[in-house]
């Protein structure tokens, strides 16, 4: 099963989650995504390309946030909604 919703991947361990958009900060060293409730979600980068997709997980659950340059995560999440809600205009038009 494939899924655009997090908790439902979350709850299914055969289902293969689909991003609505991603972002991949080479600051963070991490992908980050947004789903179709508009969870925050990431995982970590691998060096060759793509990402880890058996460690997504909600931003909300990380614990230590020492260090972490909030004002670019939240630009992350941002430019996440921003995309989504571009691509919501475009296909609304069709």
């Amino acid at each position: 099963m494939r899924t655009c919703i997090f908790e439902k991947y979350q709850n299914d361990k055969y289902g293969k989650f689909l991003p609505l958009q991603t972002i991949e900060s080479e600051e963070f060293g991490r992908h980050f995504f947004i789903d179709l409730d508009g969870n925050f979600i990431s995982a970590p980068s691998f060096e060759s390309g793509g990402y880890d997709e058996s460690q997504l997980d909600l931003v909300a659950n990380w614990t230590d946030m020492e260090g972490v340059n909030l004002s670019k995560l939240f630009d992350i999440y941002r430019d996440l909604s921003q995309m989504e809600l571009a691509d919501n205009i475009r296909s609304n038009k069709k």
